[in-house]
């Protein structure tokens, strides 16, 4: 969108206004988020290269919660690369550097992406367990967006095991939380694919599709 496109060239500029000021922590931090725009335009090898120049410039700093974080945005960035190898080496180390900061907001963002790696990897039960720890961090610190994120994550792995009551548990959780959110999209999202475990009972799915129609998000009818 326009407002993306405006928020990257402002993070553009910036990058070079510290960088020419001789601020490499102001640049730093100005890299991490032009990378996390690009992420979200889609532009992962240009994503790649802010957030590389990141930890690199973190790195020099002898700033190890900087270098946390970008590695860990640019193993998000690698995972969608398909670079599984070097996204998962990203994400062990900036997990290290977390666990020694003793900060678990890091901590939780670190695992929940190495999880994601192990799942898209076909490491199940690994998958599982870094999704479980990264679970109880959020719990921790309350966060219910990052808690519905997981539950989400761990019903698709409970789904694709067969485990289809532990699956539907979790996905009522992930809906609950969505709701208190405010976040209806995703709750519909979520009582979706909860319905979509019993295809042999029709009437949940109708519902929803019905709720879809009213609501007008054409997202739940394709």
């Amino acid at each position: 969108s326009g407002d993306v496109r405006r928020a990257e060239r402002l993070l553009e500029r910036a990058f070079e206004a510290h960088r020419g000021a001789d601020d490499p922590a102001g640049a730093a931090n100005a890299a991490v988020n032009l990378g996390l725009v690009r992420k979200a335009r889609g532009q992962y090898p240009q994503a790649d290269k802010a957030l590389s120049g990141a930890a690199t410039l973190f790195g020099s700093l002898d700033d190890a919660r900087g270098l946390a974080t970008a590695l860990t945005s640019r193993g998000a960035v690698r995972r969608q690369q398909a670079r599984y190898g070097e996204a998962r080496a990203d994400l062990e180390r900036a997990l290290d550097l977390f666990l020694a900061l003793d900060d678990t907001g890091g901590e939780a963002a670190a695992t929940t992406n190495l999880g994601l790696v192990l799942q898209d990897l076909g490491r199940g039960p690994q998958a599982q367990s870094m999704f479980i720890r990264a679970l109880e961090k959020a719990r921790r610190r309350r966060d219910v967006g990052l808690q519905a994120a997981l539950q989400l994550n761990l019903a698709t792995l409970a789904h694709r095991s067969g485990h289809l009551d532990d699956a539907e548990a979790r996905y009522l959780a992930a809906e609950q939380a969505f709701t208190a959110q405010g976040r209806t999209h995703d709750a519909a999202a979520a009582a979706l694919n909860r319905a979509l475990l019993r295809p042999d009972d029709p009437e949940p799915l109708r519902r929803l599709l019905v709720r879809a129609r009213r609501s007008g998000d054409r997202s739940l009818e394709a």
